[in-house]
């Protein structure tokens, strides 16, 4: 699934650190879990966002590949984000 077909975009990908989760989905749902992954499948990142549009996040993560977890309660989607 692409990420324009999943309702979430996650930009700039690749990333300096700093990036940004978009969704028109996310407005007006009550909470949204969003997980984040190292590509040897740690978790690095778990957090719950409630009345959540978009979510900012700074400076976060190492030069790495990720896996983004994002679940709005009616579907988990999973996206990989690249940090330089």
């Amino acid at each position: 699934m692409l990420p324009e077909e999943s309702g979430f975009n996650i930009y700039p990908n690749p990333s300096t650190g700093n990036f940004t989760i978009e969704s028109k989905s996310m407005q007006g749902l009550a909470s949204v879990n969003v997980e984040i992954y190292s590509i040897d499948g740690k978790l690095v990142y778990s957090r719950v966002y409630r009345d959540s549009g978009n979510i900012s996040f700074t400076s976060l993560l190492d030069s790495g590949i990720y896996l983004v977890k994002i679940c709005d309660g009616y579907r988990v989607i999973t996206q990989k984000l690249i940090v330089k």
